[in-house]
């Protein structure tokens, strides 16, 4: 395994994290779970797809880059939902 694949992968292990940190948390409200999981399910295909079918030249570094930049923003996105709940929590 070369070092790109081990940075998407560890890319793939922080946002697996925090998705259980959601789902720990929202264990009653299944629709953000599923609602998340199909979006990283169906959208990281197409980039596995891509990244293994593109043709020489750097389009599968370009592909690459954009997956990861995906799963970057994927995880904030849960980050700042997860931050955002727990405050919500604690105020109540």
């Amino acid at each position: 395994m070369n070092e790109d694949n081990q940075i998407l992968l560890f890319s793939f292990f922080i946002f697996y994290l925090v998705f259980g940190g959601i789902i720990l948390l929202r264990k009653n409200n299944k629709k953000v779970i599923i609602i998340n999981l199909s979006i990283h399910i169906i959208i990281s295909s197409i980039f596995w797809y891509e990244y293994e079918n593109v043709g020489p030249g750097g389009g599968s570094f370009v592909v690459w880059f954009f997956w990861l930049v995906f799963n970057g923003v994927h995880t904030l996105i849960l980050i700042l939902f997860l931050l955002f709940y727990l405050i919500r929590k604690n105020n109540n």
